[in-house]
Parts: structure tokens; C-alpha cells; sequence
């Protein structure tokens, strides 16, 4: 390296060293600016909902920044003396004011919001979801009791008595406590209700048995569902599935509901009418065959339009109308009907025969 290039490179060194020296003696002229602070409560350790504050247990006095403090710290201990938490609080957290209950209240009621009550019902398996029900948790309460129609017969009826409530405690696990609980199923249940809601629980109690339906916490769309019986319920026939492509339950046998196609009630129904077909032409074939007249004959023998009646056949909430013909007897008051009146009668109950007359008497 050529010895000007040093020289420059020892001079540039030489400045920034004087430029360092000089900042840092300007540094240690200017006096610290002081912070203002002030003693505020503190807490050490975590302290749950309802808990009472106890000075160097789980609350100390703490130097903290003026600036940093809330808008209503604790400042002396007659400001928290025999108050408790309302809410949960984590430890290094300032206490304000605010988070404090009344001198003398304490406990898990602290966190029951003002105007609401909380009340237990005994619980299951069923009840609480195989234990998976927990605080905070949403639920509706459905209620099945047994009442009297207007005949005066016994029905069983099931009915959703409130939506969208919230589960306050599983036994003695709040949603503040229920993390650090050991996961035991409850054998209780108390739920969050407002004091005319209370009213409605207590007395679907003593009227039948009380279930809940879980469902999401962010679900809050209310459904007024209808009342479920024993009769809506014998008249459904089926169900459709969540994406429509099998009915919950209906008439098929074991081996269409192992197929890898899901059956319908239009297949099972058309299949039913084939087979009943099938056999009606079977009872063609075994009826004796009668003496042909000639074409002349059965034109000046036309039989006028004969009189019939029809019956409705229900087949779960649709009725099929099915019509027949009534066969006049003989002057000796025969009731031996014609050889063919069965199989007529036989296909227009299945939808096999033609409907021949207008007239009809209806039969329930």
C-alpha cells in the first residue's frame, strides 16, 4: 500500500475517535431526566374471580411509572382492605379500583352479573355431553313431560323451553377455575338465567325431565321450534339426511341399507307397486275364462255407467284416492261378486286399474 494511503486512513481513524469522545463527554454533561413514579398495589401471584386480596400474599406495593398507572390504582391499603377480586388478575398486574368488589363481598357470586340468577339442575352423561360440556359453554334446554289432548288421551311431548343460555358452573368449576380443575364429569350443571327464566326451569322440573342441546358459543340465532310428539312422530316417515342424500330411517330392508347407493321412498314405493302388479296378473291367469260374445251382442249389450264409491288410503301424511265400482247382484240376492270383481278391486288399491266411475262414497 503506497504510504499516502496510509496517511489517509490514520487521519480518518484519528477524527472518528476525537468525534466518539466528544459525544460521550456531551452525554455525561446533560443531567438524567428524572421519572416520576408512584407506590401502587401490585399483584404477585395469579388471583381469581371472587378471591380476597391479602397484602404480601398475592398484592404488594410496587414503584411504577406515573405515566403506566391506570386511571384509578390502589394506592393505600385502606383502598383494598377485606375487598376481592371481580375479575381474574395476572401476575405484575397494577389493581385498579375498578376490579374490586364492595369491603366484605366475596366469593364465586362476585361474578354473577346484576339482575341475573344462577341455577342448578343435576346432570349426566347426557346432560353434559359425556363431560365435555364446560363453563361458558351454550346451550338450550329442552323439556319432554307427558299431557292430555282434548280427547283426554296420554301424549308425550318434548319442547324447547330456552335457547342460547349460558353454562355459569359445571359442579364447582367456574370458567376462571375450570382450566386448572381435573377433567371428572359433573354431576351438576348450573346455568345462567334471568329471574323469569328461573320460573319457567323450576316448573318444567316438576313437570318432566330436563336435557340440554349443545351448541356453539357463537351460534346466538334463535329457532322457535314446534313441539314434538308421539303422533308427529308415528306419522314421519322419513328424514332427510344433512346433505340430502339418504333418509334418516325408513321401510327399507337390511340389504338396500348396506348398498353403496342410498335408497329413497320413491324406489321402495315403485318397487312395491311392481310387485303387486305381478301378483294381481297372477290372479288374471287363474281366473276361469269366460264365454266370448259376439261383437254384435256386446255392442247392443253395452251396460250403462254403474255406480261406485271410493276409499282413501293413507300412506303416512298423503292420502291416495282409490275408486271402485259397485257389481250389482243377481234378483236371488246373490253376493257372489263376478269372477273378475277381486282383481279389479286388488289393482285399483294398488294403482293398477283404470277409475271408472265419478260417484264416490269416502271411507276414513
Amino acid at each position: 500500500m503506497k504510504p499516502k494511503t496510509l496517511v489517509l486512513f490514520a487521519v480518518a481513524g484519528a477524527c472518528g475517535l476525537l468525534a466518539l469522545v466528544g459525544f460521550q463527554a456531551m452525554q455525561k454533561a446533560q443531567p438524567e431526566a428524572k421519572v416520576e413514579t408512584a407506590s401502587v398495589l401490585v399483584a404477585v401471584s395469579e388471583i381469581g374471580a371472587g378471591a380476597v386480596l391479602v397484602k404480601d400474599e398475592n398484592v404488594r406495593f410496587k414503584e411504577m411509572a406515573v405515566a403506566s398507572l391506570p386511571p384509578d390504582p390502589v394506592l393505600t391499603e385502606e383502598q383494598f382492605l377485606e375487598r376481592s377480586a371481580m375479575l381474574p388478575i395476572i401476575p405484575g398486574e397494577m389493581i385498579s379500583m375498578s376490579k374490586l368488589t364492595e369491603p366484605g363481598v366475596s366469593g364465586v357470586g362476585t361474578r354473577i352479573p346484576k339482575g341475573w340468577r344462577v341455577f342448578t339442575i343435576s346432570a349426566d352423561d347426557r346432560i353434559t355431553a359425556s363431560g365435555m360440556l364446560h363453563a361458558g359453554d351454550r346451550v338450550d334446554v329442552l323439556v319432554t313431560f307427558k299431557s292430555r289432548t282434548q280427547g283426554g288421551a296420554a301424549v308425550t311431548k318434548t319442547k324447547t323451553l330456552l335457547e342460547y343460555v349460558e353454562i355459569f358452573a359445571t359442579d364447582d368449576r367456574t370458567a376462571t377455575t375450570a382450566a386448572d380443575a381435573e377433567s371428572n364429569k359433573a354431576k351438576n350443571v348450573s346455568l345462567l338465567l334471568t329471574p323469569e327464566q328461573v320460573n319457567f326451569v323450576i316448573l318444567a322440573q316438576s313437570k318432566g325431565a330436563l336435557q340440554l342441546s349443545w351448541r356453539h358459543r357463537m351460534d346466538d340465532q334463535l329457532v322457535d321450534t314446534g313441539d314434538v310428539d308421539e303422533e308427529l312422530l308415528n306419522e314421519l316417515t322419513s328424514t332427510a339426511g344433512l346433505y340430502d342424500d339418504r333418509p334418516l330411517y325408513d321401510m327399507a330392508s337390511t340389504e338396500e341399507l348396506g348398498s353403496a347407493h342410498p335408497v329413497r321412498p320413491q324406489d321402495i314405493q315403485d318397487s312395491r307397486e311392481e310387485r303387486a302388479s305381478e301378483f294381481l296378473d297372477h290372479v288374471d291367469e287363474t281366473q276361469p275364462a269366460q264365454p266370448q260374445q259376439p261383437a254384435v251382442a256386446q255392442q247392443m249389450q253395452a251396460p250403462p255407467a254403474q255406480p261406485g264409491w271410493s276409499m282413501q288410503v293413507f300412506n303416512g301424511n298423503r292420502a291416495d284416492v282409490q275408486q271402485f265400482a259397485i257389481v250389482e247382484t243377481s234378483d236371488e240376492s246373490s253376493t257372489t261378486p263376478s269372477n273378475n270383481w277381486v282383481s279389479d278391486g286388488l289393482k285399483s288399491l294398488f294403482g293398477g286399474a283404470q277409475k271408472t266411475s265419478d260417484s264416490s262414497a269416502t271411507v276414513n
